[in-house]
């Protein structure tokens, strides 16, 4: 089953096809034409704009359904895309429009005997004999280290080989955010069977670059945006060292640099160095009136050391906490008006525990 790869396939037939699929049952969402009237503000027009590139990618899949394929209309009425709580007035749209398809669908329909007789020969392809793994290895790695790609692994040479063990380190490997895919095979003998993991590394690392672009229309008739740009250059050295920037333009601004350091390849421990220059622009009111703006600006130095327990005990419930040490961290920070004279304070701490959280990936074991 395929499903919604909105601007560029929000119908992917020609996906489904190369993928194997004979017949293509297709499902599309009809929505009613957005009236002029509703296109009062930015928000409006630049979600009308995405709805545009969606329909005309959707209408050139629809139209190559072949006869032996089935269209499913489904008329949404005043239901939009937001409307998360109307899905138990969608649900019946949806059931109605494939009910007046039955006649087209009861042609692949198979009886309840052979349908039970298919899934059990899937059953049996997918059985894999209980093998005693002799060797545990990683393919394709380039930038990552061998040894830290290993670490985040529990099967085990010497044990007998877990399905659910394999796609739970697979899982794991992919989730360090480095591959464009992860898949694992077992071969061998069954007394001394050999477990691989493929690794694809991103063809496009190690530079990442992304950009973001924030809107805000107030209803005083207030416009305000902010554009962001943001590299991060992964395994700068063996150990997983990454170098991070940020550039933000608008009514917020900022340039931020920093360098993070693990101290050993399991990175149970690191150390951070980071740089940033900031300038907000705030509004003050009174009673409802804009009484003042004031222009904030702010200079950081920070220098941190760090140590995540998980990566010792990985599995646990602390799998999900760091702890940082701010051993140095120095401000300075001026807020001024178009008529004042700018008040400016620094200061400087050390030794300050950030105590953090992060709550765990679900379906990595």
């Amino acid at each position: 089953m395929l499903i919604d790869g909105g601007l560029v396939r929000n119908l992917p037939v020609d996906i489904a096809r190369e993928a194997c699929a004979d017949v293509v049952i297709a499902v599309r969402l009809q929505t009613p034409e957005v009236k002029p009237a509703d296109l009062d503000t930015a928000f409006s027009v630049i979600g009308q704009t995405i709805d545009m590139v969606i329909t005309s990618n959707e209408t050139a899949q629809w139209q190559t359904l072949g006869d032996d394929d089935i269209r499913i209309s489904v008329p949404m009425g005043d239901i939009g895309t937001g409307d998360f709580d109307r899905l138990h007035d969608a649900i019946p749209l949806g059931e109605a429009s494939a009910r007046a398809q039955a006649q087209a669908l009861q042609k692949y329909s198979v009886s309840i005997t052979e349908y039970a007789q298919w899934r059990a020969e899937v059953r049996q392809r997918v059985q894999v004999p209980r093998s005693i793994l002799a060797a545990v290895e990683i393919e394709g790695l380039d930038r990552v280290n061998t040894d830290f790609a290993r670490s985040t692994i529990r099967s085990t040479p010497g044990l007998k080989f877990n399905a659910q063990t394999a796609q739970a380190d697979a899982d794991r490997l992919f989730a360090l955010g480095e591959f464009e895919r992860v898949e694992y095979e077992l071969v061998g003998e069954a007394a001394s069977a050999t477990l691989k993991f493929l690794a694809t590394e991103k063809p496009w690392g190690p530079d990442y670059l992304s950009f973001d672009l924030g809107l805000y229309a107030g209803s005083r008739g207030d416009v305000e945006y902010v554009i962001q740009a943001d590299h991060r250059r992964s395994w700068i050295n063996s150990l997983g060292g990454e170098w991070h920037n940020i550039g933000q333009l608008g009514r917020s601004s900022l340039l931020s640099t920093s360098v993070y350091q693990p101290l050993n390849v399991g990175q149970q421990t690191f150390m951070e160095a980071s740089q940033l220059v900031r300038r907000d622009i705030e509004d003050y009111y009174s009673k409802g009136e804009r009484v003042a703006i004031y222009n904030e600006q702010k200079a950081t130095t920070e220098l941190d050391f760090g140590v995540t327990p998980g990566n010792w005990k990985r599995g646990s419930v602390i799998d999900s906490v760091t702890w940082i040490w701010s051993v140095t961290r120095a401000v300075r920070s001026c807020r001024k008006t178009a008529t004042r004279t700018p008040v400016c304070n620094s200061g400087w701490s050390t030794m300050t525990l950030i105590h953090r959280w992060y709550p765990p990936v679900v379906g990595l074991g």
